[in-house]
């Protein structure tokens, strides 16, 4: 018995340090593994707030000021990327801004 506690005091400093250092290099794969998820997301959400700007932009270009406000207004909330996507189409495909507005808040829908 004795020879047995023996062992297991020379053991425990062993797994103490195994267990610390296993430890520390989960929590680097976890801090890791975030810094890519949430550069990735910031990278995503930077991409859509710039086609969402230029939409707005030509919109102003060839509408106005107002039905660039009503789209941004109808951007605020989409998360439908083919539906952005087709609201590029519109600004071409749209002869007014009224128009426009009503078929983007169809394809934002």
């Amino acid at each position: 018995m004795a020879k047995l506690r023996e062992l297991e005091d020379l053991a425990s400093p062993v797994v103490d340090t195994w267990w610390a250092a296993e430890r520390r290099e989960a929590r680097r794969k976890g801090l890791e593994e975030g810094r890519r998820e949430g550069r990735q997301e910031g990278e995503a959400r930077g991409q859509r707030l710039g086609q969402r700007a230029t939409l707005v932009r030509q919109a102003r270009r060839k509408f106005g000021s107002e039905t660039a406000e009503g789209l941004a207004a109808l951007l605020e909330g989409a998360t439908d990327l083919e539906g952005v996507a087709e609201v590029a189409d519109l600004i071409i495909d749209c002869g007014s801004g009224r128009d426009f507005l009503a078929q983007a808040a169809g394809a934002l829908a």
